[in-house]
């Protein structure tokens, strides 16, 4: 749940503060795809089996996998955190 979150959070930035529907919806689809997996998501080899997850968003999956975190989606929190000083 905590990556299908983290991508969540990174969609919402893209349709809310860069106005990029397609991409909010691609990152919905692949959230949608994780929440429905049958399993936790915690080797590459999974990712495969996702439905809707490009290259792109699975990009940032094997990101998560191997480092528990999305380097973008901490960009975006620091670029957040310094735009509301």
């Amino acid at each position: 749940i905590d990556l299908a979150k983290k991508l969540t959070q990174i969609g919402e930035y893209e349709r809310y503060f860069n106005n990029q529907i397609y991409k909010y919806n691609s990152y919905m689809r692949a959230v949608d795809s994780i929440i429905h997996f049958n399993d936790k998501i915690n080797n590459e080899s999974q990712i495969k089996e996702l439905k809707g997850v490009g290259k792109s968003i699975s990009k940032k999956i094997k990101e998560y996998i191997h480092n528990g975190k999305i380097k973008e989606l901490e960009q975006v929190f620091l670029k957040e955190l310094v735009l509301n000083r």
